[in-house]
């Protein structure tokens, strides 16, 4: 077992070429590399024996997990995820087939099974729906069977703050709440949004556990999968502080955000109204004000035709605000394989158009954020100031 307080900067490229020798395919895994050998570098240090990990995907974060202690054969991984898809897992069952030290559970909320597994665990990663409550109660479903000592890891704590996920504000606020022994990662530049965080149980966490229900009178985005078997383990696990603190939350988001008819929809459904009320919610934040900021000038443009771009165009075919428009063209470099993405022509850039006065507004859509200083550079030199950086 480790101390994360005794862990040096370079920690993350403990056993690197272990590291290096999981070929993922890409896309497989939704974390960046750095992300990866976090997590890496954890198992390999911390040693395990029983580790949980809550939201699978594809299954690219258990491939790493398993690779990391392939050569520990007493540590085992279970991995939950409430999605009951053939894609769930399906990196594992295709690099690694029978792994032995894997026990994957799909189509369940680790509140309906945790008790029945009733194992203890050394290291936990969270990374499941970013939509508050979600991941808060994630964690205090694994809470009763962490160990003293025990590593917590969380995925996309700083995603709320990168453009167009400003609604997931989930995993920082459960990242913010518990009271730990924290891991600082250092920002490697300005524009290092660090994503991942590390934390160990200590003796304060349980003194302070109740934080956790205290945030979940925050603003609820989506109902919890099963209800009554939440309310039930919350009963079983935890005092009647937190009870009463669960209870005030839970009729505040029915009579605030949500119908009593959702509590205990399926994964599938939930999900897409959880989606269809943050896109009502947030249509009006980021997009729509900063297409609004530069409504005075004749042309808008959106530079770059990647995801972000298609974000921006989902929220402003959303939004009900008069004052909001859909851009007239979209610049991207590879406009000769693209005509148009949701009717709005794609063209290569035009710098020297920009010099026409109050002509062209821009928005820089592009996720680089190196290509995103190289195109303000570029704007800067011929002396045009109209764009913003989303």
């Amino acid at each position: 077992m480790i101390k994360l307080n005794d862990l040096k900067n370079d920690f993350e490229f403990t056993d690197i070429e272990l590291f290096r020798s999981l070929n993922l395919p890409t896309g497989a895994s939704l974390m960046i590399e750095r992300e990866r050998r976090v997590i890496h570098s954890i198992c390999r240090l911390h040693r395990p024996l029983r580790i949980l990990e809550i939201g699978v995907a594809y299954g690219g974060g258990s491939a790493v997990i398993l690779n990391a202690i392939s050569d520990m054969p007493n540590s085992k991984l279970i991995s939950i995820d409430v999605g009951d898809y053939e894609i769930t897992g399906h990196i594992v069952n295709e690099l690694m087939p029978g792994n032995k030290q894997w026990q994957l559970y799909k189509g369940k909320d680790p509140v309906e099974i945790l008790d029945d597994i009733n194992e203890n665990y050394d290291l936990l990663i969270i990374d499941s729906m970013h939509l508050h409550p979600v991941e808060t109660l994630n964690f205090l479903a694994a809470f009763p069977f962490l160990n003293r000592g025990a590593i917590v890891i969380i995925h996309d704590i700083s995603m709320h703050a990168q453009s167009f996920a400003n609604g997931n504000i989930a995993p920082q606020l459960l990242y913010s709440a518990i009271v730990a022994d924290k891991l600082l990662i250092k920002r490697k530049s300005r524009n290092d949004f660090v994503n991942i965080g590390v934390l160990q149980i200590n003796e304060d966490t349980p003194k302070y556990i109740s934080n956790l229900f205290q945030v979940l009178n925050v603003n609820w985005y989506c109902p919890p999968h099963n209800y009554f078997k939440l309310k039930e383990f919350v009963l079983k696990h935890y005092d009647e502080n937190c009870n009463i603190l669960f209870d005030m939350a839970i009729d505040y988001a029915v009579r605030n955000e949500l119908n009593p008819a959702c509590l205990g929809l399926d994964i599938a459904e939930f999900y897409k109204k959880a989606f269809r009320d943050f896109s009502i919610k947030w249509q009006n934040t980021l997009f729509t004000d900063t297409v609004s900021s530069l409504s005075s000038y004749k042309r808008l443009v959106l530079y770059g035709g990647g995801q972000f771009c298609h974000h921006i165009l989902m929220h402003l075919n959303l939004s009900t605000d008069k004052n909001v428009c859909m851009p007239d063209e979209i610049w991207d470099i590879n406009a000769t394989e693209i005509i148009n993405i949701n009717g709005v022509p794609v063209i290569t850039p035009k710098f020297d158009d920009l010099l026409i006065p109050n002509e062209y507004g821009v928005i820089i859509t592009i996720g680089d954020y190196s290509v995103c200083e190289d195109i303000e550079r570029k704007f800067l030199s011929i002396g045009f100031t109209n764009y913003v950086i989303i």
